[in-house]
């Protein structure tokens, strides 16, 4: 019985760092990119001019209406006065099935996903 525990724990120590090891490789870091917002899709879609490519950056963690759907008009336009034609700095979390962005906007010390989700 003894012998079945030391090799159990070993394994089991050893299983645990190679999951931990391939799980961290799967997530890449989020990295920080500074552009200007060029353009206000809606409630939670911005387009952020950066290095001279327009980025759709899709808002982490918010849900607003489209356009077309009731309020819709209204958020964009909240955004818009949050953002529009201001240089702000996208955390990057990587790309949606749409190829968006995801990400968090901040400007100056205004995270925008909070202030838009408040």
């Amino acid at each position: 019985m003894k012998s079945t525990v030391w090799f159990a724990v070993p394994a089991l120590v050893l299983l645990v760092l190679v999951s931990h090891h391939a799980n961290s490789e799967t997530k890449p870091a989020p990295t920080v990119f500074t552009g200007k917002v060029v353009a206000i899709i809606d409630g939670d879609s911005a387009k952020v001019l950066h290095d001279k490519k327009t980025i759709e950056v899709r808002l982490v963690a918010i849900d607003a209406p489209e356009v077309d759907q009731p309020f819709g008009k209204q958020s964009k336009r909240f955004v818009s006065k949050l953002i529009f034609g201001k240089t702000v700095d996208v955390k990057d979390l990587g790309l949606d099935n749409y190829k968006r962005t995801l990400g968090y906007i901040t400007e100056g010390s205004t995270e925008v996903n909070e202030a838009i989700g408040a």
